[in-house]
């Protein structure tokens, strides 16, 4: 998670910053090279066109923009509320800068993490199951692997 929005978040609220967790560099790899696996792309591919792959097979969510005030992240992600208190990974680049955070955090502070106009970010289950993307345009698109 960006210093800047951290500090961005105590300030405004007065409180710590929700518990995350900023991925390794070996553990964002490792992250890289499994989501490469479901979308049948070599291990070896370039975290740019691991990118482009993820959202070339993406389904973009019509009526759907993360810009709409009544926008709720909640509703987009493939979890049940049971599933509300399990760990998403956040990816904030290329797969290089990935964070863990609750779930139900997430969608409670969204608005707080995701800057339009200047953030690409995906947000993906453990096991890379499922990822969600919202563009910095809010354009937001998903994908469930089998």
């Amino acid at each position: 998670m960006q210093t800047f929005k951290i500090e961005h978040f105590e300030r405004r609220y007065g409180v710590p910053f929700p518990q995350f967790r900023a991925l390794s560099v070996e553990a964002c790899k490792q992250v890289r090279e499994k989501l490469g696996e479901r979308v049948c792309m070599p291990s070896t591919t370039s975290p740019i066109d691991l990118v482009k792959a993820l959202d070339g097979l993406q389904e973009r969510l019509p009526n759907v923009t993360a810009t709409d005030p009544s926008f709720d992240l909640a509703k987009v992600l493939p979890i049940q509320d049971a599933e509300r208190g399990q760990s998403v990974l956040v990816n904030w680049y290329r797969f290089d800068e990935i964070d863990e955070i609750e779930a139900g955090v997430l969608t409670e502070l969204f608005t707080d993490v995701w800057y339009p106009t200047a953030d690409d970010i995906d947000i993906m289950d453990i096991d890379i199951s499922w990822v969600v993307s919202v563009r910095y345009d809010g354009v937001v698109k998903r994908i469930r692997f089998t």
